[in-house]
């Protein structure tokens, strides 16, 4: 499966009182557990993807990846439209510390096989004319991950190289390829960082939309087994293998401690198949150092960081999962289909995708965006 578009293979397989947004819960509800507090509270149903999230005074901002546009959840509860992608993905969004600047991330598909996606920043700031960088042409130009070798790494066969060229659709060893699509921005001092999830790196974009890089992420490393290759229906020639797959990072946030936490899908079958291989990260954003914080997630798409932990959504498993900073999980709350996380002032934010009917890709019902209280 191609990298760009192992993210969409997920999301299509299935105290902020101050700001008015809601009333405030009732002492008892917020601090009991009753079911209203471990379903979350509704507060909106007129989404369909929203791929992250960011929140400020203002309001929630919500990157909607299925309609194409970013907007802003006001605190009368209403939709406020900020931008429409034109025949573009809009998936990523943050807002500056000072509330003056706004980026998100945009992914316009090809018009012929084998064109590559192009894909964009924009940092809007009030006041000033919109910056626009090119994150597809950087990408053409440095293929930050070009040098990093993946697929069959240890152990391989001349029969284990051609099934899993097979099951792969490609060689079954490469170097990273020429690749773009940026799921999720993170402001950073004045500037912003973008995960991009087809580039399987991190890369830094100052106010005036130059672009460099900042991390490279591990590939992930699988030895095959016996119960995987039959998951996969393959050969056991391929059994003791060991597959790199790339890490394809879904969000960056950044902790009390400035470091960056990024989740990543692990890069091959995204659901059960051959187990519970999403993980989360620390960078060091001085550095790009990485160091894993945990791992056995199914379907990570999105993380936000609390005031004692990571929370993780988990799309496969239709669940939140809170991390604490030792790497010690625990179920948080269940939700279906969770795309996107954020955490201001004791409340949890999750936004989920629509219902959707697998085979005619026919959508049966809203996506939302609920509330948790966590503190």
């Amino acid at each position: 499966m191609g990298k760009s578009r192992m993210l969409m293979a997920v999301v299509t397989a299935t105290a902020l009182t101050t700001i008015g947004l809601v009333s405030a819960p009732t002492a008892s509800a917020a601090q009991s557990h009753t079911s209203q507090h471990w379903r979350g509270h509704t507060l909106t149903n007129e989404v369909l993807a929203p791929f992250q999230l960011a929140v400020n005074g203002k309001g929630v901002y919500i990157a909607d990846g299925f309609k194409n546009n970013l907007s802003l959840l006001k605190k009368n509860g209403k939709l406020s439209l900020i931008a429409q992608g034109t025949g573009s993905e809009v998936a990523g969004v943050d807002v500056s510390r000072n509330g003056k600047s706004i980026a998100w991330t945009s992914t316009t598909y090809p018009s012929g096989p084998g064109d590559m996606l192009q894909t964009s920043l924009t940092i809007r700031t009030h006041g000033k004319k919109d910056v626009v960088a090119d994150l597809a042409g950087y990408e053409r130009k440095h293929n930050p991950d070009g040098h990093v070798k993946y697929g069959a790494i240890a152990g391989s066969n001349a029969c284990a190289d051609a099934v899993l060229g097979q099951v792969s659709g490609g060689p079954a060893r490469y170097k990273g390829l020429v690749d773009s699509h940026p799921y999720a921005v993170a402001a950073w001092g004045d500037g912003w960082i973008v995960a991009d999830a087809a580039g399987n790196d991190l890369l830094k974009v100052d106010a005036k939309g130059r672009v460099s890089t900042l991390a490279v992420l591990p590939r992930q490393p699988v030895k095959i087994t016996k119960a995987m290759a039959s998951a996969l229906g393959a050969p056991d020639c391929i059994v003791g293998v060991t597959y790199a797959f790339e890490p394809v990072p879904t969000d960056v946030e950044v902790d009390y401690r400035g470091r960056l936490v990024v989740s990543t899908l692990p890069g091959g079958p995204e659901d059960s198949s051959l187990g519970a291989r999403g993980s989360v990260y620390t960078v060091d954003a001085r550095t790009g150092s990485a160091h894993r914080l945990a791992t056995g997630f199914l379907g990570a798409t999105n993380v936000a960081v609390g005031p004692d932990g990571v929370y993780v959504a988990e799309y496969f498993a239709g669940k939140v999962t809170k991390v604490k900073w030792n790497g010690a999980k625990t179920t948080f709350a269940k939700v279906a289909n969770p795309l996107s996380l954020e955490v201001r002032g004791g409340w949890l934010y999750a936004g989920t995708m629509a219902a959707m009917d697998m085979g005619t890709g026919q959508i049966s019902g809203p996506g939302t965006v609920k509330r948790f209280w966590i503190l």
